[in-house]
């Protein structure tokens, strides 16, 4: 269901017209961004779990997941980078992680993520390619055709939230 679909669901579900005021198309864009925000926060789904490869640089320790990221993605949660032998590198604190010896290098075995980057140590001796597992955000719904990567089973509950919002929004029971 795109958003326009979701939309019309809203109006149909609560009665209202779109053309009188009390609950305008564009407050209820806003409330099904809403709903899909509660929802997609409530567990790391399996729909907004992803992954990349990153390249590292030769004496740089950090990568940027998602740099030049697809336009929509909201935000992102590491949840695990793998190394070049395809072996699972170690999260280490933050706390811990910038004490490590910074002259030390190597291929990266531990990371930690700080300020939306992901920090490698050892700081690598040359390029590896890392495996970057996240969860991320919901995709922004703009355009009245733009769909949200909530599953279609799902659409249903989806719009029932952003009705409950509604009647929220306008003080009838909901």
């Amino acid at each position: 269901m795109n958003l326009a679909a979701a939309r019309d669901a809203v109006y149909l579900r609560t009665g209202y017209d779109p053309s009188d005021g009390q609950l305008t198309p564009e407050r209820v864009t806003q409330l099904l961004i809403s709903a899909l925000n509660f929802i997609s926060s409530e567990h790391d789904w399996d729909w907004l779990q992803s992954t990349e490869t990153l390249s590292t640089t030769s004496g740089t320790n950090y990568v940027t997941p998602l740099a030049g990221a697809a336009a929509g993605v909201t935000w992102i949660r590491t949840i695990g980078v793998t190394g070049p032998s395809n072996d699972y590198m170690g999260q280490v604190p933050w706390s811990e992680f910038r004490v490590h010896p910074t002259a030390t290098t190597g291929q990266p075995q531990e990371w930690a993520v700080q300020l939306g980057r992901i920090y490698l140590w050892p700081v690598p001796d040359g390029t590896y390619s890392l495996t970057h597992d996240f969860i991320r955000g919901e995709v922004t719904l703009q355009s009245d055709t733009d769909a949200p990567l909530l599953p279609v089973a799902f659409h249903d509950a989806w719009v029932e939230k952003a009705t409950v919002l509604a009647y929220r929004r306008v003080g009838e029971p909901g």
